[in-house]
């Protein structure tokens, strides 16, 4: 693959967003096992930055992200999405329906792609939206997003399968450095996974501010736990991920967390649900996921949040192929 000055001469990001929504728009259930591609191997790298005309100031992916800090602050109102999974048509269900951006603030919780067919247009959309309107949508890092899972969860095998083994590098150097957590009305922790025992700890968010993202091209540990962590109602505190990485976290380890930190309750995704979202701890934790049908074995709904600048949460839930349904008015908080 050549990534000559020559190449982006003619491609624009609002070329990608308009060849992305109109070839991927009818798909439907059985096109999204489709292997055609949609973009061109420049398209993708010039989303990438990896070409790009010297006279084109477009900001890059990199750049963007790397501006907002590992802690984002969002006022609302904000619509949070869970888990995608490659489920193109999910994504543009919710764009639909939810407002496109800049009109619509998103915040997205991670795990864009593995276990689905069109993880390379999900993350290609996403961050030509954030090229194009940075301030209108925030992206978080997800367990999926570490190229340790992806590289075994299915993203590589699309990559090398559709393109070739050098897009799956770029795309995974480029998850190094997306942001781990965002805060919403300066009271609603939102991450991938959940906490983890040094978050208890008052200086424990300006310790997950300060981590580098990226060290030495390895996953970072802090990082990697919070992605892989999950509310349990067996326990009262931590315990050990017997899986995997992280921890599972009960009531007391919550609300210590949110005592030291002044929060009203956190939000991620991470875990399917049957309706596409949860509520634990009597509404402390809510949990958001937004791929519907998940792998074709499951039959669950996907799931949106919308959360005003008064905190209060609209759920609004949506099958596979079918337009938004059930909606559900509660308020976060003590």
């Amino acid at each position: 693959m050549e990534s000559t000055d020559h190449l982006a001469e003619h491609i624009t990001i609002d070329q990608i967003i308009q060849k992305i929504w109109t070839n991927c728009s009818g798909l439907g259930k059985e096109g999204n096992k489709s292997t055609k591609n949609i973009l061109t191997d420049e398209e993708i790298m010039y989303v990438l930055a990896l070409i790009r005309q010297e006279e084109d100031q477009t900001p890059t992916i990199r750049e963007l992200v790397l501006e907002d800090p590992n802690i984002i602050e969002i006022d609302g109102p904000v619509t949070v999405v869970g888990d995608i999974f490659a489920k193109i048509g999910d994504l543009l269900r919710i764009f639909e329906y939810g407002g496109l951006p800049p009109s619509t603030t998103y915040l997205f919780l991670g795990n864009y792609v593995d276990h689905g067919y069109r993880g390379i247009e999900v993350i290609c959309l996403l961050y030509a939206y954030k090229i194009k309107y940075p301030k209108a949508i925030y992206l978080l890092r997800g367990n999926h997003e570490f190229k340790s899972v992806n590289r075994i969860c299915g993203f590589f095998y699309e990559c090398k399968k559709r393109y070739c083994v050098r897009v799956w590098k770029a795309f995974a150097k480029s998850f190094q450095y997306l942001s781990a957590a965002a805060i919403i009305n300066d009271s609603i922790f939102c991450t991938h996974g959940g906490i983890i025992p040094e978050l208890l700890q008052k200086d424990g968010l300006e310790t997950l501010s300060s981590i580098p993202r990226v060290v030495d091209g390895t996953d970072n540990p802090l990082l990697l736990n919070m992605c892989f962590s999950s509310p349990s109602p067996k326990i009262s505190s931590f315990s050990p991920n017997e899986i995997s990485y992280g921890t599972h976290f009960g009531m007391k380890a919550l609300t210590t967390f949110l005592n030291v930190h002044s929060f009203s309750a956190i939000v991620r995704s991470h875990s399917l649900q049957e309706d596409g979202f949860k509520a634990h701890f009597g509404g402390l934790c809510t949990t958001v996921f937004s791929a519907a049908n998940f792998r074709e074995a499951h039959s669950n709904f996907g799931a949106i949040l919308q959360i005003s600048e008064f905190n209060e949460i609209e759920h609004k839930q949506f099958s596979s192929c079918v337009k938004y349904s059930r909606k559900n008015k509660v308020k976060f908080g003590f």
